[in-house]
């Protein structure tokens, strides 16, 4: 972390707890509320923290995840295999402050250690942080926060190995209930990327991928009954990248999307569960500024869905398409597609054991050869099978055993690259809770 991400961070949390001293000085009963869905969220966030100090409120977890043995950390993308054994040990800690009635200033902040055995180069401490202040009134709905992750983790589909990413991001949410059905909402979010002085296979990686984004998302959400919600996006992006020549590979993304949430019934006691989840479906258009480069559009959109098929017994799919940034040489960008399905079993009040199958592929446009031709660059495919028992041993203690093996295909080499794990994840404490806002574009 540099000086300046450094004195950043810094101010950040000054004034984070100026506001505790500020309030916990002057305990007494608050949370945010208002006439609005986020608002109401927002009240039962506030009302569901674990612990209790004054009007500071807190939920802390200790967690173990992929704790096993891995049996090839880069998935083929070194010479032969590299298995190792791995351990990733974190202390998520989220801190809720509320201020009066109408607002509630919110902190997460999650380090963590992640351990490989063999591979110490891959050892590394991550963090990341959020800060979010949150104003509830009668029919407007206000957020405004900050964001700040020092990771790392996998790249991408496309160069599945380690890498380290930072992103700053600052972003705000007003969302007005114009009436009891129908609410209005305004999203803006800019963020800066970066992955430091990375070369592989002859690209530097900062030239491919170290950009700045600003996102602006307008949203209409209908509401006729409790248990679903319509939604329609319009989306516009601004994408800098700050690595390459002046224009190269910068784009402007316009997008419009419509789906269907289904929200949760808390006081549901059917033996068979109803439908959850919800669906983000409809066109984007990747405007590449450079004329060298051709623009691409089409269909893009996610999908997550589960429902009770039979007592004890709930079914999942999922789906998702999107345009994501390459970083092969001549390539601007390629179509990540995956898609799959699941089912859980509850063999007891505290154990269920899952399934799930996910296939995805790298699909990538066709070149111009630079003599009137086109050449295309093929696609990657990827299977992956996941075994899983919960078992929840006390209140606040899970523990997940969890299996994988998963597979990757090269159309134009021919090369398959297969890699499994086996182990587990453990969580002791109360997970930090969110609101339930709108959400731009594929993030529904």
């Amino acid at each position: 972390m540099g000086p300046a991400d450094m004195i950043k961070r810094s101010s950040v949390l000054f004034v984070m707890m100026a506001l505790v001293v500020c309030v916990t000085v002057r305990p007494r009963a608050a949370w945010g509320q208002g006439n609005t869905w986020s608002g109401a969220s927002l009240a039962q966030v506030v009302e569901d923290a674990r612990w209790r100090f004054g009007s500071l409120r807190a939920n802390a977890m200790f967690e173990l995840a992929d704790v096993g043995y891995n049996s090839d950390v880069y998935f083929g993308y070194r010479p032969g295999t590299t298995p190792d054994l791995t351990c990733y040990i974190g202390v998520p800690i989220q801190l809720l402050w509320p201020i009066g009635r109408n607002i509630v200033v919110d902190v997460f902040d999650k380090p963590q250690y992640q351990f490989f055995l063999g591979t110490p180069n891959e050892r590394a401490l991550n963090n990341t942080f959020s800060g979010q202040v949150h104003f509830a009134f009668d029919r407007i709905y206000i957020r405004a926060g900050v964001n700040f992750d020092k990771l790392h983790q996998s790249l991408s589909r496309e160069l599945d190995f380690y890498v380290h990413q930072k992103s700053n991001e600052l972003n705000g949410l007003v969302l007005w209930q114009a009436s009891k059905a129908v609410s209005l909402a305004v999203l803006y979010k800019g963020a800066r990327f970066d992955i430091g002085n990375v070369v592989y296979g002859g690209v530097n990686l900062a030239e491919a991928l170290n950009r700045k984004e600003n996102l602006i998302d307008f949203l209409t959400y209908v509401q006729p009954s409790s248990r679903f919600r319509f939604h329609v996006d319009g989306q516009y992006g601004n994408h800098v990248f700050t690595e390459a020549r002046p224009n190269f590979r910068d784009t402007r993304t316009y997008a419009v999307f419509g789906g269907l949430d289904f929200l949760p019934n808390v006081s549901d006691r059917r033996a068979v569960a109803g439908l959850e989840g919800g669906f983000s479906l409809g066109y984007k258009r990747f405007d590449i500024i450079d004329p060298s480069f051709r623009d691409d559009s089409g269909f893009a959109g996610n999908a997550d869905l589960s429902m009770g098929i039979l007592k004890k017994t709930t079914g999942r799919i999922f789906f998702s398409r999107d345009f994501q940034y390459s970083v092969l040489p001549g390539a601007t960008h390629y179509i990540s597609l995956r898609y799959g399905g699941g089912i859980m079993r509850r063999l007891t009040r505290k154990v269920s054991a899952s399934y799930d199958l996910s296939i995805g592929f790298t699909q990538y446009p066709q070149l111009d050869t630079g003599e009137g031709g086109v050449q295309p660059l093929g696609s990657n495919k990827f299977v992956n099978h996941m075994l899983g028992v919960d078992i929840q041993l006390a209140r606040d203690l899970r523990i997940l055993f969890r299996a994988s093996a998963e597979s990757r295909a090269v159309e134009t080499t021919g090369l398959t690259a297969r890699r499994g794990f086996i182990g587990l994840n453990l969580t002791y404490g109360a997970a930090r809770r969110t609101v339930s806002t709108p959400l731009g574009g594929l993030v529904q």
